[in-house]
Order: structure tokens, then sequence, then C-alpha cells
């Protein structure tokens, strides 16, 4: 009799916080043909995020750039901060359209573990969110996001091109 090994990835809890109804359920539907992870919910409005991340405690929150504030703007790097402020142990990943450092870097600053952006390669996301729910920063997409990449390389990061890099903050 021979016992083999058995490895289970632990189960990654997933809230999508996107106002974009479409995106949500794509990126829903994309994330549960995976194994290690399970979408809790998929919100699109702040007072909705709250009260999920109460009652379904996530590992990570994905969240969008143009997340609809408690104020009502579209500001997801100002989502990001304020949940942050009540949930400071709280997973972020930033998810964008936008390819521009200077939205990876404000996301970064407002406490983001991660900036994806909505158009890259998702079996990137997938591998970011186990790292991201651990405590792992990802710089952002790979693949593009040349300016971040660039910003990111002078503050330090360890940004390289040939796959996820997970660097602890």
């Amino acid at each position: 009799m021979t016992t083999e090994s058995i490895h289970v990835v632990p189960v990654v809890k997933v809230l999508i916080a996107d106002d974009h109804t479409a995106y949500r359920a794509s990126l829903r539907r994309l994330l549960e043909l995976e194994d290690n992870v399970r979408v809790v919910a998929d919100i699109g409005d702040w007072q909705g995020l709250e009260r999920a991340i109460e009652r379904y405690k996530p590992d990570v929150v994905l969240m969008d750039i143009n997340m609809p504030t408690r104020h009502g703007r579209r500001d997801g790097i100002e989502a990001t901060r304020h949940l942050l402020s009540l949930h400071p142990h709280m997973p972020v990943l930033v998810i964008s359209m936008f390819d521009q450092g200077e939205y990876c870097l404000a996301a970064h600053l407002a406490g983001a573990r991660g900036y994806y952006l909505k158009d890259a390669d998702s079996k990137e996301l997938v591998r970011a969110l186990p790292l991201v729910a651990k405590g792992g920063l990802i710089p952002c997409s790979y693949g593009s996001c040349s300016t971040a990449r660039s910003i990111h390389g002078n503050l330090g990061f360890d940004v390289v091109d040939s796959g996820l890099q997970q660097v602890h903050g």
C-alpha cells in the first residue's frame, strides 16, 4: 500500500465590487470555474459593499477603480481608502480598464494589495488571489501597465516580466 500526498489548495473567498453589472456577472462566472476561488458576493454600490463585507467576510475584495463611494463619486481609490479605514487588514485588489501608472500607484498608496487590468490574462488574476489573501503585494498586471511598472521599480518593488511575483509589504 502506498499513501499518496494530497495537496489541498485553500479556497479564497472573493467579493467583487464593480458598478457594471455585465462585468461583475462575467467575472463571477470566470472565477467560479476555479476550484480554489469562491465568489461570496458581487456588489454594485457602496452600501451593498459595506453590508456584504460584514456578512461574508471575504478574503479578498476586487474593487473597481470607478466604484461609486459612499458620497456617490466614481472613485475606487477613495472607496478603497475608506474600506481600509473600516477594515484595515482587508486585502483589496483594484481592478481597472485604465493602463495608466498613476492609477496603479494611487491604488497602492490607498492601501490596495495590487492593481489588475481588466483586459489582462485572467489566469494572472486567479494566481494573484491567494497571494493577495495571504498579505502579498501584486505590483500590477503583467504584459501591460508599463508606466506603473516603471514607477514600482523606482519605489523598490521587484517586478518581473516572466510571471506573477509576490512581494511582501
